[in-house]
């Protein structure tokens, strides 16, 4: 359980993706929701038509509590992504993917119907309250950071620089609240390229073996 609301209003986000297979049904990459009362927000991969490589994000209670599509965000299969995002304080949305130019998409209407505390940070699973999602089988999350702060514009580019290596690197604003990272657990492995499949390292000399 998160001690504070994950991503909202005046929050910002950073994941890293290696993207191996175009989805076929909406996966959710993260979310920070609950079961018994419709509330907090999913990031997800999916469900645009088409190509459905683009990533979307749903707030209860904003955008008529429907999927926001963010712009320019399609991954390439078997190209490492990364997207740095922060809803400000207006509760506009902006972000970049890749390091690229920062995206801007206007205020959203409504009121944002913030996780508790007591609600549960998820990396890697479906959401609670939509129950005909799935995790993520298209992509492999190397690492993941919130930030309880807005993170500057220069920033969302900084947070790009380490998508080859599955990090985030340290930037000079926004203070973290959670992290996801692949090296911190045992045996430090990481990810680190996703083309044509995802490569692994280890450290530490860990065993190795089938189950």
């Amino acid at each position: 359980a998160a001690a504070v609301p994950a991503f909202g209003p005046g929050q910002s986000m950073v994941i890293c993706l290696f993207p191996g297979a175009t989805p076929t049904v909406v996966e959710v990459i993260a979310c920070h929701s609950t079961a018994s009362v419709v509330r907090g927000w999913y990031l997800a991969v999916g469900s645009n038509a088409g190509a459905r490589r683009r990533l979307s994000l749903y707030f209860a209670g904003l955008n008529a509590s429907t999927e926001v599509y963010l712009p320019s965000s399609d991954f390439t299969v078997g190209s490492a992504y990364v997207i740095a995002i922060t809803m400000l304080a207006d509760k506009s949305l902006r972000y970049s993917v890749n390091g690229g130019t920062v995206q801007t998409i206007s205020a959203l209407a409504g009121s944002f119907i913030a996780p508790s505390s007591a609600d549960t940070l998820r990396v890697g699973t479906a959401n609670d309250f939509a129950p005909a999602y799935y995790p993520p089988a298209s992509v492999t999350i190397g690492a993941a950071r919130w930030y309880s702060t807005e993170i500057s514009d220069a920033d969302l580019v900084a947070a790009c620089a380490g998508v080859a290596t599955a990090t985030i690197p340290t930037v000079a604003t926004g203070t973290i609240s959670a992290a996801f990272d692949a090296s911190a657990f045992t045996g430090n492995v990481r990810v680190v390229a996703a083309s044509p499949t995802p490569t692994w390292i280890c450290a530490g000399n860990p065993s190795i073996h089938p189950v």
